[in-house]
């Protein structure tokens, strides 16, 4: 089976790995199970002194002969084998960056997750024949981006300029809270927390309405009832794929299966039809290129937010805004710094970025759940470390901060989830900051109003 959840994973990077690493011997940019924590945790090996560890989701270990992290068999154990039998894409790129040492740092062990008794177990996908991509027929872009090109409410291009030119003390301040993978009991107890039944107890935005997130759901044991009452919340629900499987095996048909196969699920889990799943994010960010967006273009996806980028050093740059595919970013460290970006032109897609956050002593991250805050942070050190990153966007040009998470940080570091509820907080008493869904934002976005028109927008409204 594949992988049931992704977890947030840490980066470590090493000068001269300490003797009898697990990567002393492997061939560079494969992956090696960690023996001495029984398969718990997993390395990507770079060669040359490199590598990046990563934990596997509760209750899995890894496989050194699948490549991925898989339900323990009784009796096996696949770490004592170190052969490296294939090469797949790599899950996504650092998410925390380096430390040195012999020792990397060690998350709390993952809360072990039963699921639900009534759930469907995850769908098992058998990596293709081939893994050519299936070409697709997007037309490459012709010319280059610019206002004359490409304008809203249907397209932008990749920058950090406030959309309709508005001054930035008119622009509300929009925060996009995501978490990524299935909805199960355990994790429901927080969401829960953080989205109540009670009206009266749920946080505010300025208009009076309830505070949302975009949960980027996949199919493994989420219990389909708990994704209709958090939609009927108000959240939005997008899809991660049916099985969490390794994106760099799959041809089309797979991208259709996993990535619209679970949009169907979500739809009609929660009532709202298959149109009102408008989004996706990859297992791992892996990208997909031509092939992962020809699929959401042809498909009819409002959006993807699988790219990451930004500065791996903390600088005064002004964070990017989401931007259409009409005219790509291809590779960069600023917009798309990961393998696969798309080359071709998919003018109805939008990107949302998973822009670069730093830690308190400026360490970059990819996902807010990737830094590390050390081995014991405090709640006044995780409600530092967001607000820090909140005002890079904040005291800048605007642009939607995200914070974007996996339940496990909750039960990995030390106060996370009290850090979070407490800034959260601090947030809906700010009469500019709306804590809103992806797709709330994009409707701004797209029809950009200063702040006192905003009753104007029909989506934002309860």
């Amino acid at each position: 089976m594949f992988i049931a959840t992704v977890l947030a994973f840490t980066l470590t990077f090493v000068v001269a790995p300490s003797a009898g690493h697990p990567c002393d011997t492997a061939t560079p940019d494969t992956f090696v199970c960690d023996p001495s924590r029984q398969g718990l945790y997993f390395y990507r090996c770079m060669g040359g002194g490199l590598w990046y560890e990563f934990p596997c989701p509760a209750g899995l270990v890894f496989s050194n002969t699948l490549q991925r992290c898989d339900w323990a068999i009784p009796g096996v154990n696949e770490c004592n084998d170190q052969t490296i039998q294939t090469t797949p894409s790599a899950p996504s790129e650092t998410t925390t960056a380096g430390m040195s040492g012999t020792s990397p740092w060690t998350a709390t062990p993952p809360v072990t997750i039963t699921p639900p008794v009534t759930t469907t177990p995850p769908v098992t996908t058998t990596p293709p024949v081939t893994t050519t991509p299936t070409l697709t027929t997007a037309p490459l872009p012709s010319g280059s981006c610019n206002t004359a090109t490409c304008s809203l409410p249907n397209c932008r291009c990749v920058g950090s300029d406030i959309p309709g030119d508005l001054n930035v003390t008119q622009v509300p301040q929009m925060v996009l809270l995501t978490f990524d993978d299935g909805i199960v009991s355990s994790n429901f107890i927080k969401y829960n927390q953080l989205f109540p039944a009670d009206q009266q107890a749920a946080l505010k935005n300025p208009n009076g309405c309830r505070t949302v997130a975009t949960f980027f759901v996949s199919g493994d044991y989420t219990d389909m009832g708990l994704v209709k009452t958090l939609s009927d919340r108000g959240n939005e629900m997008a899809s991660h794929s049916i099985s969490h499987g390794q994106p760099g095996w799959w041809d089309r048909a797979a991208w259709d299966q996993e990535i619209q196969g679970m949009r169907k699920r979500l739809g009609q889990a929660t009532g709202r039809g298959v149109s009102e799943i408008r989004g996706m994010r990859s297992p791992y960010l892996v990208l997909g290129g031509e092939t992962q967006f020809s699929m959401l273009q042809d498909n009819g996806f409002l959006y993807d937010s699988s790219m990451y980028g930004g500065s791996l050093v903390e600088d005064e740059a002004s964070p990017l805004w989401p931007f259409t595919l009409k005219y790509p970013p291809m590779t960069s460290q600023a917009v798309c710094d990961q393998p696969n970006c798309p080359a071709r032109s998919y003018p109805q897609i939008w990107e949302v970025p998973l822009v670069r956050q730093y830690t308190l002593t400026g360490a970059a991250c990819s996902m807010t759940d990737g830094c590390n805050l050390g081995s014991s942070p405090s709640k006044k050190d995780v409600v530092a470390y967001l607000r820090k990153n909140f005002n890079r966007h904040y005291t800048r040009n605007r642009s939607p901060f995200m914070i974007s998470l996996h339940s496990y940080w909750f039960g990995n570091v030390q106060n996370s989830f009290q850090g979070l509820k407490e800034f959260l907080a601090e947030l809906s008493g700010m009469p500019d900051v709306w804590q809103v869904s992806v797709s709330q934002m994009l409707d701004w976005v797209r029809n950009p109003l200063p702040m006192d028109r905003l009753d104007e927008l029909t989506s934002w409204q309860c």
